[in-house]
């Protein structure tokens, strides 16, 4: 972990109080939007707020989908890759970006994850996960029913 990335959490960390549970960390859509829109931008860095559908995405500060802004394919298999161009001027905003900010993650399907991971490993030659981006996935994991296989 880099030194600014490790900066960066720990930041994240003392500004914020998240209310933790047993299962997971609670964070309210407005708090999303206080640390993507006053804490990150607020000292210069960039940071982009997604949502996986068009709804969570308008309660969002500046928040497009996630298709949108990864240009991920509408249909998914286990080698979708995103249809995103390296030289363009989405590919810089993603590279500069030092905080995604991923709005209502369970709805979104395990393959757009590692389409969106490969993109970022690509865009920015790093093998981490999502390419060394901080991902704050949020979401409420008890509005997704169970799945029994």
């Amino acid at each position: 972990m880099t030194d600014g990335r490790r900066t960066c959490i720990r930041s994240l960390e003392l500004s914020f109080r998240l209310r933790s549970t047993e299962e997971s960390c609670v964070i309210s859509s407005d708090l999303k939007s206080r640390i993507n829109s006053g804490f990150v931008r607020g000292k210069g860095d960039q940071a982009i707020a997604v949502a996986s559908t068009g709804i969570a995405a308008t309660f969002l500060s500046g928040g497009r989908t996630a298709h949108s802004i990864f240009k991920i394919p509408l249909t998914l298999n286990a080698t979708s890759t995103c249809n995103l161009k390296p030289n363009t001027s989405e590919a810089k905003i993603l590279l500069y970006a030092k905080v995604i900010v991923w709005d209502e993650a369970p709805m979104t399907h395990v393959h757009a994850f590692l389409a969106v991971d490969g993109l970022l490993k690509d865009l920015t030659k790093c093998d981490e996960p999502f390419g060394g981006k901080i991902i704050l996935l949020g979401g409420d994991f008890r509005q997704v029913l169970p799945v029994i296989l």
